[in-house]
């Protein structure tokens, strides 16, 4: 991403231990859209970390990633050779726990309503497919809990303390 492209200063991070180091406290927020699925499992934990010193102490990071509870999801993880894995609410917050975030919110998705024709199809179907995937989910795994999420993508909030 350029600075002219966002209309805010960007800087291209080399090592987030050294960088995270140098900033400790610094940042009221950071924002990882479509990142997490791009690291391997066993470095997330560590970075994950590393971002959470540069946070202040009332600072929170928002995460939104491929969910694979979505009807497209295996397309998702697939088309992308980057992606190393995709995300359930359950994943997704055991990671941001595991790396010392506390108070995880998964934040719902809005969608406006539309009298678009196909909207409403498209909805309806991506609604349906969910409703199978609880369904599924509640068979396989009685008493746990359901994802409550559709669609084939997850966001969260997370504060520091």
């Amino acid at each position: 991403i350029s600075s002219e492209r966002v209309q805010i200063p960007v800087d291209k991070i080399g090592d987030m231990k050294d960088f995270s180091q140098i900033n400790q406290d610094k940042f009221d927020c950071v924002n990882l859209k479509d990142v997490i699925e791009h690291i391997e499992k066993e470095s997330l934990v560590e970075l994950l970390s590393d971002i959470r010193k540069t946070l202040k102490s009332d600072g929170f990071i928002i995460v939104s990633c491929p969910q694979i509870c979505g009807f497209t999801s295996l397309f998702t993880l697939y088309d992308d050779y980057t992606h190393k894995t995709l995300f359930t609410e359950n994943s997704l917050r055991y990671v941001l726990n595991a790396a010392g975030y506390t108070r995880i919110e998964i934040i719902k998705p809005r969608r406006p309503l539309t009298l678009n024709p196909l909207r409403i199809i498209s909805k309806i179907v991506r609604l349906a497919w969910f409703m199978v995937v609880k369904l599924i989910y509640y068979l396989e795994r009685p008493g746990e809990g359901m994802p409550s999420v559709p669609g084939d993508r997850i966001a969260c909030v997370s504060w520091k303390k």
